[in-house]
């Protein structure tokens, strides 16, 4: 399935934050929906960009994420599964180490206005 078909995908142009609430080199997750069935989604930050992916690792189908909204984030822009070390580029999602190595995050269509990040047309 893909996340703007999942029964709790947010719409287009639904708010998520301003640019700055999220760190620089760093990412945030925003849960829609509960329990066992919610979409995860995690919006990294590079300066002025944002990109949005589904919060699964592609290798194993579970989140990136072991406890709540902390991740392993790397001094290259990179997250890293914390279950099996696989190793996500910001910019793309793709998988450059670790077992899902040439796999690649689900991409979530983003946009940026006024320095607030908005979910775009899928």
């Amino acid at each position: 399935m893909v996340w703007h078909d999942h029964p709790e995908a947010p719409s287009a142009d639904t708010p998520l934050c301003a640019l700055q609430d999220i760190p620089d080199g760093s990412c945030r997750e925003f849960v829609f929906g509960s329990a066992k069935d919610a979409l995860r989604l995690l919006i990294f930050r590079d300066q002025a960009e944002a990109w949005g992916y589904v919060n699964i690792c592609p290798h194993f189908h579970i989140p990136l994420n072991s406890k709540p909204d902390q991740f392993f984030i790397t001094a290259r822009r990179r997250i890293m599964c914390a279950y099996h070390c696989s190793v996500f580029r910001f910019e793309d999602g793709y998988c450059t180490e670790g077992p899902g190595k040439g796999m690649s995050l689900e991409p979530v269509a983003l946009k940026i206005m006024d320095d607030r990040i908005f979910i775009g047309e899928a």
